[in-house]
C-alpha cells in the first residue's frame, strides 16, 4: 500500500504523477509487448495497469438516457487513477442483443459501444474488449451452438463450439465485424484505435468435453492468428482463468481441488498470436467451505506460480483480469474484502516494482450509485465505499509512478535483483523420475525434498536473524528427466526453473527412507550451525554439467554435504586430541609422554573412562559405548537440531 508522503513533496509528487499518466494515456499510441512488460507506442516506455471490470458499459450506453452513468463511472475511475477497463464487445441473442442472429447486428447496441470507446479515450482509460462468453450470460458459446442447431447441424453439447466448423465460422464473422467497425463518435476504426488495449477471445474458456485442454488449445491456435490477420496492431489474449491442464510445465496440483477445467495455462498462452497471459482470482468461491488460511495459501501459490511460469516459459506479461471477494452475510464482510484487495494489489505492485511479469489487474466489478439491479455481491461503488476506494487509489498512484520507465532499464534491474543474493534462488533440480515408498508404509512421494542450511556468503556482515532467515528457506528438488531423455522436456525449454514450495516441515527421515540415504549423515548439530553446508554456487549450471541423477539418489549437493559431515566426528576427535596433547605438554606435572600421547586405556579410573566415552574421543575401540548408546546420543542430537531449526516459512517472492 502507498505510504503517506511529506507535505513538502506533495506538489512534486503530483507533477510526476501527471507526467507519468500523460505518457501512459491512450493518446500516446498503441500498447505493445516487450518481453514481460507492456510498452506504449513503440517508445520502449513501460505502462502498468490498475483496472476494473464493467461488463455492462455497452448495454447501458445503448440507451442514450442512461449514458450519464457510463460517464460517471469513467470519471470516478479516472479520479482514482484507474487506467484499464475490461468490458464486453458481444451480446449474442437474448433480449438486448448486439448480434441478434449470425451476421445480424443491432445498430443501437453498436452505437453504445462506440460511445464507451470514445468516453474511455476522453478519460485516459484503455479498454480490453472481450469477444464472446464461455457461459450462457449474454449468449456465449451456447447461443452459437443453438444457432448452428437451428440451421440443421447436429451438435451434442455447448463444447462443440470449439470444434464445429460452422460455429467457428459464425465466430470469425463476428470478430471481423467488430474489428472493422468504424466508430460513429470518433470516426476511427476499432482496429486503429489506440484506446483499445487488446482483444480477449473468450471470457473464461472451459471445456468439460476435453479436460486435457487440447480442444481449447486448438481453438486458440486457430482464432488468435485469425484476429491478428485482421488487426495486427492490437494485442490478443485467450481470456483464461489460469487453470492448469495436462500439458508440459503445468502445475496441475495447484488447481482448486485438483480438478481439470479443460485448459492449459502454459501451452495455450504459448500459441502463436497470443501476446500476454491472464488469470482470474476467486479463492473464496473456488475453495468454498475452506478456511481463511487455506484461501490465503491458495492465493499466494496461485499468483506466484503463474508469475513464475509467465517469466520462465512464456516470456510475456501477466494480468489478473478478474479478482474479487463475494460479500455474503455471515461469511464475508467489507473488512475482509478490503483486506483481500490489499493483498492482491500489494502482490501486483511488488512484481511490477521488481520488473516481474505480473504488471496489472482489474477488480470485479465497478458500479455507479443507483445501479442496484446490477449488484452481484462483488460490486465496488467508489463514492460509497471509502476504504476500498482509498486502497485502490493508493495502488493506482503507486503503479503510475512506475510508468514511463525504459524497458531495458527494467530488465537490467530485474536481472540484478535476481542475482543479488538477497533471497536464495531456488531452482528445480534436473533429477530423475520415480520414487519409492518408505519402509514404514508411508505413502509414495512425488517429490524428494531437503532443506539446505547455511550462511551463504559467510558470516561477515550478517546478523543472526538474517542467518536464521537463510536457514528457513525450503528447497524443492523435483525429479524430472533431462532434455533428450524419454519423457523429457521439449527442446529449448529452460533447464533450471525458479520454484518455491508451500511452507511445510521437512521430515529428513522420510526423505532418506524414500531415497535410500542415511539421514544421520544429513543432520546438523548445534556445534556446526551456522557453518555453510551447501554452497549457493550449486545451482542449475553446475547441476546440468553433472547430468541426470540415478533413480533414488539425493541431489548432488546433498551428497557433498553428507560426505563433509561424515568426516566431522573424525576431525573433531583429532582437534581435541591435539589440544589435549598441547596442554599436557605445557604442564610440568603431567604424566609421561607415552601416556600423554596415548588413548585412555582400561587401567584409567572409571570416572575418566566414562567422561571420555561421553565426549567421544580418546577411547579405544574396546572401551567405546555400544551401538545402542550411540543411537541414543544420535537421537538427542537430532532432537536438539529439530528444536533449533523447526521453522515454518512463507513463500518468498520470486525475485
Amino acid at each position: 500500500m502507498a505510504r503517506p508522503r511529506p507535505g513538502a513533496l506533495l506538489a512534486a509528487s503530483l507533477l510526476l504523477l501527471f507526467v507519468a499518466a500523460a505518457a501512459a494515456a491512450p493518446g500516446g499510441g498503441l500498447v505493445g509487448v516487450d518481453g514481460t512488460q507492456f510498452v506504449v507506442g513503440g517508445s520502449g516506455k513501460t505502462v502498468y495497469f490498475s483496472g476494473f471490470n464493467a461488463y455492462w458499459l455497452m448495454l447501458v450506453a445503448s440507451d442514450p438516457a442512461r449514458r450519464g452513468q457510463v460517464v460517471a463511472a469513467f470519471r470516478q475511475a479516472a479520479g482514482h487513477g484507474l487506467n484499464l477497463a475490461r468490458t464486453w464487445a458481444f451480446s449474442d441473442g437474448g433480449d438486448a442483443p448486439l448480434q441478434a442472429a449470425p451476421g445480424v447486428y443491432d445498430e443501437a447496441m453498436f452505437r453504445g459501444l462506440d460511445f464507451v470507446i470514445a468516453e474511455a479515450r476522453r478519460h485516459g482509460i484503455y479498454l480490453l474488449l472481450c469477444l464472446t462468453n464461455n457461459f450462457h450470460d449474454f449468449g456465449g458459446k451456447r447461443q452459437y451452438v443453438a444457432w448452428a442447431r437451428e440451421a440443421g447441424h447436429h451438435l451434442a453439447t455447448a463444447d462443440d463450439f470449439f470444434n464445429s466448423t460452422v460455429v467457428k465460422g459464425y465466430y470469425k464473422d463476428h470478430v471481423k465485424t467488430v474489428l472493422t467497425r468504424v466508430n460513429t463518435v470518433t470516426s476511427v476504426a476499432y482496429r486503429d484505435d489506440p484506446t483499445i488495449l487488446g482483444w480477449e477471445l473468450m471470457n473464461e474458456p472451459r471445456c468439460d468435453a476435453d479436460p486435457t485442454g487440447a480442444m481449447v488449445q486448438a481453438w486458440v491456435e486457430e482464432m488468435a492468428p485469425y484476429v491478428k490477420s485482421i488487426d495486427g496492431a492490437h494485442l490478443v489474449t485467450a481470456g483464461l482463468e489460469g487453470f492448469y491442464g495436462d500439458g508440459a510445465h503445468e502445475s496441475k496440483d495447484l488447481n482448486p481441488w485438483g480438478i481439470y477445467y479443460g485448459t492449459n495455462f502454459v501451452e495455450t498462452h504459448r500459441a502463436a498470436g497470443v501476446d500476454f497471459a491472464t488469470i482470474h482470482l476467486y479463492p473464496d468461491v473456488w475453495l468454498w467451505g475452506s478456511g481463511a488460511a487455506a484461501q490465503l495459501a491458495f492465493f499466494r501459490n496461485w499468483t506466484r506460480s503463474h508469475a513464475r511460469d509467465a517469466e520462465l516459459y512464456l516470456g510475456k506479461p501477466l494480468l489478473v483480469t478478474e479478482y474479487g471477494k463475494f460479500l455474503w452475510d455471515g461469511v464475508a464482510n467489507r473488512t475482509q474484502r478490503d483486506r483481500f484487495l490489499g493483498l492482491v494489489l500489494d502482490s501486483i505492485y511488488a512484481s511490477a516494482a521488481a520488473g516481474g511479469p505480473l504488471v496489472g489487474g482489474a477488480f470485479w466489478q465497478l458500479l455507479d450509485p443507483g445501479m442496484d439491479t446490477l449488484r452481484d455481491g462483488y460490486e465496488i461503488i467508489l463514492p460509497e465505499d471509502q476504504r476500498a476506494a482509498t486502497i485502490i487509489g493508493n495502488h493506482s498512484r503507486q503503479l503510475a509512478e512506475l510508468n514511463g520507465q525504459d524497458v531495458e532499464a527494467v530488465r537490467r534491474r530485474r536481472r540484478r535483483t535476481r542475482a543479488s543474493g538477497k533471497r536464495c534462488a531456488m531452482r528445480r533440480l534436473p533429477t530423475c523420475t520415480g520414487t519409492s515408498s518408505s519402509a514404514a508404509g508411508r505413502p509414495r512421494l512425488t517429490h524428494e525434498e531437503i532443506k539446505f542450511y547455511g550462511d551463504y556468503g559467510g558470516r561477515g556482515g550478517r546478523t543472526q536473524e538474517q542467518r536464521r532467515r537463510r536457514v528457513s528457506s525450503v528447497w524443492r528438488c523435483e525429479r524430472e528427466p533431462h532434455e533428450g531423455q524419454a519423457g523429457g522436456r521439449a527442446s529449448g525449454s529452460p533447464a533450471g526453473e525458479l520454484h518455491r514450495t508451500h511452507a511445510r516441515e521437512l521430515d529428513l527421515r522420510t526423505w532418506a527412507s524414500s531415497a535410500a540415504v542415511d539421514a544421520n549423515k544429513l543432520l546438523l548439530t548445534a556445534e556446526t550451525w551456522p557453518r555453510r553446508v551447501c554452497s549457493v554456487a550449486c545451482r542449475s549450471r553446475a547441476l546440468r554439467r553433472r547430468g541426470p541423477a540415478s533413480p533414488g539418489a539425493p541431489p548432488p549437493q546433498a551428497e557433498a554435504g553428507a560426505r563433509r559431515h561424515a568426516r566431522e566426528p573424525e576431525l573433531r576427535r583429532r582437534r581435541r586430541e591435539s589440544e589435549l596433547h598441547r596442554r599436557r605438554a605445557q604442564d610440568p606435572g603431567s604424566p609421561p609422554t607415552a601416556a600423554r600421547a596415548g588413548s585412555v586405556g582400561r587401567d584409567a579410573p572409571l570416572a575418566t573412562r566414562r567422561t571420555s566415552a561421553r565426549r567421544g574421543w580418546g577411547v579405544p575401540p574396546a572401551a567405546r559405548p555400544s551401538s545402542a548408546a550411540a543411537a541414543v546420543g544420535e537421537r538427542g542430537r537430532r532432537k536438539r537440531f529439530q528444536a533449533l531449526f523447526k521453522v515454518q516459512t512463507e513463500w518468498l517472492p520470486a525475485s
